[in-house]
């Protein structure tokens, strides 16, 4: 009886799972695996989507957030400039000396007659007009059109210790079509040329420049200007012309639109003011 007994037990012991239970298991650990693999996958997608979403808009806001810092800091000399009905004559030997070559006349004509200029000071460049007083100083030149804008601004930040650098610049933005290797098809890039040679009067002999990339993926991009005097938004604006003379736009409009990976697009109007207008701090808007 008990020899039969543990033959019995043997022989179950020996027979282990059938083929059928093993490719039955074997189905539910693939379903199960496929499972897994498909929601880690799709977690991952997910992941890169929401990364390419927050580097889009982050971009775009941080680029606009550099652009309205450079407009409220636009800088001009003449922000210094002394009364006109007390400042010295240029052989008073008072207050500011005169520049090299100043007329050895005085008085109220002085003032007014500026044909005496010679060199630099008599013409505009691209960031200075001419001198605007008989001391020589000039006013920085504010330059827009419907795809750059350029002008001084006070805005730059001396980063390692003893660079040549000042918190002055040069700031030009511009548009051109986006080269780069991840760029899409048929996009612009709103670049930042900065250079820190500010008074320097020759622009083509800059030594400082440097090229910044900004915005990319742009379809449209569109400069405006309000006009002070009519109240109107106008397509360019140039301070060495402007009425009156030396001033800036009220506020300055920049509208885009924008596409990223993964189907991203972004319509957009940015509005900035100047803080301090160009022609002096009495000036009002």
């Amino acid at each position: 009886m008990k020899c039969a007994s543990i033959k019995r037990n043997s022989r179950i012991a020996q027979e282990g799972f059938s083929l059928l239970e093993v490719l039955i298991a074997m189905t539910i650990l693939t379903f199960i695996s496929l499972a897994i693999y498909q929601g880690t996958a799709a977690t991952f997608i997910q992941r890169d989507k929401l990364l390419s979403e927050s580097d889009f808009y982050s971009g775009i806001r941080l680029a606009m957030s550099v652009v309205d810092r450079d407009i409220q800091h636009i800088y001009s000399p003449t922000l210094l400039m002394p009364d006109s009905k007390a400042s010295p004559t240029p052989n008073s030997g008072t207050g500011a000396p005169p520049p090299f070559g100043a007329p050895p006349n005085s008085g109220a004509a002085a003032e007014e007659d500026l044909s005496w200029l010679q060199g630099d000071l008599a013409v505009s460049s691209d960031f200075w007009t001419a001198a605007i007083h008989k001391t020589g100083i000039r006013a920085s030149r504010f330059q827009g059109t419907s795809e750059s804008l350029s002008f001084i601004s006070a805005s730059h930040i001396r980063v390692y210790k003893g660079s040549a650098e000042t918190e002055f610049i040069k700031v030009t933005y511009k548009l051109g079509k986006d080269t780069a290797e991840e760029a899409i098809p048929d996009t612009l890039i709103l670049t930042r040329l900065i250079s820190w040679d500010v008074f320097a009067t020759d622009d083509g002999k800059e030594t400082t420049k440097k090229t910044y990339p900004l915005v990319g993926g742009l379809k449209k991009v569109t400069f405006e200007y309000l006009n002070p005097e009519t109240n109107f938004w106008v397509k360019s604006w140039d301070s060495d012309s402007a009425t009156p003379k030396n001033s800036l736009p009220a506020r300055i409009r920049i509208s885009f639109e924008a596409v990223g990976q993964h189907r991203l697009q972004f319509d957009g109007v940015y509005d900035f003011k100047p803080e301090i207008p160009l022609e002096g701090l009495s000036a009002t808007f």
